[in-house]
């Protein structure tokens, strides 16, 4: 899946989430990590999370994917404020680094760094 940001594109991806949120990102993201770089993609908003970001810690405990407070590279980092990130890196100073899309409703590409404690970490499912 292309990610032009110097184009904004309208509607649903081929993941079935709005382009440049950051719920289509991170789906994008573990679909790369998880060997899929095209269709048929391993993961979209059928069997992935549904909705907004708001949703995801629920319905990944809901089906049995582990969560912690602690990061690894590769898990979403989420956010009670209706926000997903994707982990880019596990710092040894107690931060993380992520990456994202539409942080602070801008639908743009962001990478920073925030203190772990900052997120829940959802592991990749399996």
């Amino acid at each position: 899946m292309e990610r032009d940001p110097g184009r904004l594109r309208r509607g649903l991806s081929p993941l079935r989430y709005y382009y440049r949120e950051c719920v289509d990102f991170v789906a994008w993201r573990l679909n790369r990590d998880a060997g899929s770089t095209g269709a048929p993609w391993r993961w979209d908003w059928g069997n992935l999370a549904s909705g907004s970001a708001w949703v995801w810690a629920d319905e990944w405990a809901a089906k049995g994917w582990p969560t912690s407070n602690d990061p690894v590279v590769g898990a979403v980092a989420w956010f009670p404020y209706n926000h997903v990130a994707y982990v880019q890196s596990v710092n040894g100073d107690g931060t993380v680094t992520i990456e994202e899309y539409n942080w602070n409703s801008d639908h743009s590409y962001h990478v920073r760094t925030i203190p772990i404690g900052d997120a829940l970490y959802l592991y990749p499912p399996a």
